[in-house]
Protein backbone atom coordinates (compact mmCIF):
# COMPACT_ATOMS: atom_id res chain seq x y z
CA UNK A 1 0.00 0.00 0.00
CA UNK A 2 2.96 2.44 0.91
CA UNK A 3 6.44 3.25 -0.83
CA UNK A 4 9.64 2.51 1.22
CA UNK A 5 9.30 6.31 2.73
CA UNK A 6 5.74 6.16 3.31
CA UNK A 7 5.97 3.25 4.86
CA UNK A 8 8.47 4.43 6.99
CA UNK A 9 6.00 7.28 7.79
CA UNK A 10 3.61 5.42 8.94
CA UNK A 11 5.71 2.81 10.70
CA UNK A 12 6.76 6.10 12.65
CA UNK A 13 3.45 7.11 13.40
CA UNK A 14 2.10 3.94 15.18
CA UNK A 15 5.23 3.33 16.83
CA UNK A 16 4.47 7.06 18.52
CA UNK A 17 0.70 5.91 18.74
CA UNK A 18 1.66 2.97 20.79
CA UNK A 19 3.76 4.61 22.83
CA UNK A 20 0.86 6.92 23.68
CA UNK A 21 -1.46 4.22 23.92
CA UNK A 22 1.31 2.35 26.54
CA UNK A 23 2.01 5.37 28.11
CA UNK A 24 5.99 4.80 27.11
CA UNK A 25 6.22 7.87 25.62
CA UNK A 26 5.06 11.31 26.99
CA UNK A 27 4.73 14.62 24.95
CA UNK A 28 7.93 16.49 26.47
CA UNK A 29 9.78 13.08 25.48
CA UNK A 30 9.22 14.27 21.80
CA UNK A 31 11.74 17.16 21.39
CA UNK A 32 15.19 15.11 22.61
CA UNK A 33 13.89 12.68 20.33
CA UNK A 34 13.18 14.52 17.46
CA UNK A 35 16.78 16.16 17.77
CA UNK A 36 18.66 12.96 18.31
CA UNK A 37 16.84 11.60 14.85
CA UNK A 38 18.16 15.13 13.21
CA UNK A 39 21.52 14.68 14.51
CA UNK A 40 21.70 11.08 12.87
CA UNK A 41 20.13 12.44 9.49
CA UNK A 42 22.26 14.65 9.09
CA UNK A 43 25.56 13.09 9.77
CA UNK A 44 24.04 10.68 7.60
CA UNK A 45 23.48 12.66 4.86
CA UNK A 46 26.79 14.48 5.39
CA UNK A 47 28.27 11.34 4.11
CA UNK A 48 26.18 10.63 1.20
CA UNK A 49 26.66 14.24 0.05
CA UNK A 50 30.90 13.67 0.24
CA UNK A 51 30.49 10.13 -1.36
CA UNK A 52 27.97 11.43 -4.51
CA UNK A 53 30.54 14.61 -4.60
CA UNK A 54 33.22 11.91 -4.93
CA UNK A 55 31.32 9.88 -7.45
CA UNK A 56 30.80 13.11 -9.61
CA UNK A 57 34.31 13.88 -9.49
CA UNK A 58 35.32 10.75 -10.76
CA UNK A 59 33.15 10.86 -13.73
CA UNK A 60 34.06 15.27 -14.29
CA UNK A 61 37.38 14.07 -14.67
CA UNK A 62 36.39 11.26 -17.29
CA UNK A 63 38.01 8.20 -14.66
CA UNK A 64 36.38 5.34 -15.57
CA UNK A 65 36.24 5.90 -19.54
CA UNK A 66 40.40 6.18 -18.78
CA UNK A 67 40.15 3.27 -16.81
CA UNK A 68 37.85 1.38 -19.75
CA UNK A 69 40.92 2.75 -22.52
CA UNK A 70 43.66 1.53 -20.21
CA UNK A 71 42.43 -2.12 -19.58
CA UNK A 72 41.22 -2.69 -23.69
CA UNK A 73 44.83 -1.16 -24.73
CA UNK A 74 46.44 -3.75 -22.44
CA UNK A 75 44.35 -7.21 -24.01
CA UNK A 76 43.30 -7.64 -20.71
CA UNK A 77 41.84 -11.52 -20.38
CA UNK A 78 38.11 -11.68 -18.73
CA UNK A 79 39.63 -13.12 -15.96
CA UNK A 80 42.11 -9.97 -15.24
CA UNK A 81 40.05 -7.69 -15.85
CA UNK A 82 37.72 -9.10 -13.31
CA UNK A 83 40.79 -8.50 -10.63
CA UNK A 84 41.17 -4.98 -11.95
CA UNK A 85 37.66 -4.25 -11.46
CA UNK A 86 37.20 -5.50 -7.91
CA UNK A 87 40.22 -4.15 -7.12
CA UNK A 88 39.23 -0.72 -8.63
CA UNK A 89 35.67 -0.91 -6.97
CA UNK A 90 36.84 -2.01 -3.19
CA UNK A 91 40.13 1.15 -3.45
CA UNK A 92 37.28 3.64 -4.65
CA UNK A 93 34.45 2.30 -1.94
CA UNK A 94 32.28 1.61 -4.81
CA UNK A 95 31.92 5.10 -5.86
CA UNK A 96 33.05 4.07 -9.64
CA UNK A 97 30.52 4.89 -12.20
CA UNK A 98 29.22 0.87 -12.69
CA UNK A 99 27.76 2.44 -16.05
CA UNK A 100 31.22 2.49 -17.77
CA UNK A 101 32.42 -0.89 -16.68
CA UNK A 102 29.20 -2.96 -17.52
CA UNK A 103 29.62 -1.49 -21.30
CA UNK A 104 32.67 -3.18 -21.28
CA UNK A 105 31.94 -6.60 -19.92
CA UNK A 106 30.82 -8.40 -23.49
CA UNK A 107 34.32 -7.10 -24.68
CA UNK A 108 35.83 -9.68 -22.09
CA UNK A 109 33.24 -12.47 -22.28
CA UNK A 110 31.85 -11.41 -18.78
CA UNK A 111 28.66 -12.34 -18.18
CA UNK A 112 26.34 -9.26 -17.41
CA UNK A 113 24.24 -11.23 -14.92
CA UNK A 114 27.27 -12.70 -13.05
CA UNK A 115 28.79 -9.09 -13.28
CA UNK A 116 25.77 -7.61 -11.73
CA UNK A 117 26.27 -10.22 -8.60
CA UNK A 118 29.78 -9.29 -7.96
CA UNK A 119 29.24 -5.80 -8.45
CA UNK A 120 26.20 -6.06 -5.47
CA UNK A 121 28.68 -8.18 -3.69
CA UNK A 122 31.58 -5.48 -3.86
CA UNK A 123 28.93 -2.93 -3.26
CA UNK A 124 28.09 -5.21 0.83
CA UNK A 125 32.15 -4.76 1.00
CA UNK A 126 32.43 -1.08 0.14
CA UNK A 127 29.17 -0.17 2.90
CA UNK A 128 30.67 -2.56 5.58
CA UNK A 129 34.41 -0.90 5.52
CA UNK A 130 35.67 2.64 6.39
CA UNK A 131 36.00 5.54 6.03
CA UNK A 132 32.74 5.77 3.64
CA UNK A 133 31.27 2.77 5.05
CA UNK A 134 27.95 4.43 5.69
CA UNK A 135 26.31 0.93 6.91
CA UNK A 136 29.03 1.34 9.43
CA UNK A 137 27.90 4.78 10.32
CA UNK A 138 24.30 4.04 10.29
CA UNK A 139 24.31 1.01 12.82
CA UNK A 140 27.64 2.99 14.91
CA UNK A 141 25.08 6.07 15.43
CA UNK A 142 22.28 3.93 17.10
CA UNK A 143 24.86 1.00 18.58
CA UNK A 144 27.17 3.86 19.79
CA UNK A 145 30.18 1.10 20.14
CA UNK A 146 32.95 3.14 18.23
CA UNK A 147 32.90 2.95 14.40
CA UNK A 148 36.43 1.13 14.49
CA UNK A 149 35.34 -1.65 16.72
CA UNK A 150 32.26 -2.08 15.17
CA UNK A 151 34.78 -2.32 11.62
CA UNK A 152 36.53 -4.96 13.16
CA UNK A 153 33.87 -7.16 14.82
CA UNK A 154 32.73 -6.58 10.56
CA UNK A 155 36.03 -8.42 9.56
CA UNK A 156 35.20 -12.31 9.46
CA UNK A 157 31.63 -11.24 7.81
CA UNK A 158 33.86 -9.28 5.09
CA UNK A 159 36.33 -11.97 4.48
CA UNK A 160 33.02 -14.27 3.75
CA UNK A 161 31.27 -11.54 1.47
CA UNK A 162 35.03 -11.49 -0.39
CA UNK A 163 35.81 -15.17 -0.61
CA UNK A 164 31.77 -15.69 -2.24
CA UNK A 165 32.83 -12.34 -4.75
CA UNK A 166 36.03 -14.18 -5.65
CA UNK A 167 34.15 -17.43 -6.17
CA UNK A 168 31.02 -15.88 -7.89
CA UNK A 169 33.88 -13.77 -10.08
CA UNK A 170 35.59 -16.64 -10.94
CA UNK A 171 33.45 -19.41 -11.32
CA UNK A 172 30.11 -18.06 -12.93
CA UNK A 173 28.29 -21.01 -12.40
CA UNK A 174 27.34 -20.42 -8.63
CA UNK A 175 25.70 -17.12 -9.26
CA UNK A 176 24.38 -17.76 -12.50
CA UNK A 177 22.49 -21.61 -11.24
CA UNK A 178 19.61 -20.10 -10.01
CA UNK A 179 18.57 -17.58 -13.21
CA UNK A 180 19.58 -20.84 -15.45
CA UNK A 181 17.39 -22.66 -13.63
CA UNK A 182 14.24 -20.52 -13.71
CA UNK A 183 15.31 -19.90 -17.23
CA UNK A 184 14.56 -23.36 -17.74
CA UNK A 185 11.47 -23.15 -16.07
CA UNK A 186 9.96 -20.88 -17.84
CA UNK A 187 10.69 -22.14 -21.10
Amino acid sequence: FFTATEASVVATLYAAALGFLYKDLKFKDLPPILFASLKQTCGLMFIIATANFFGWFTIFERIPDALITQLTAMGASAAAFMWIVMAIILVLGCFLDGNAIFQICPLFGVDMVNFGVVMTLLIMIGNLTPPVGMCLFAVESFAKVGLWNLAYECVPYLIAILAVTILCAFVPEIALWLPNTMMGVAN
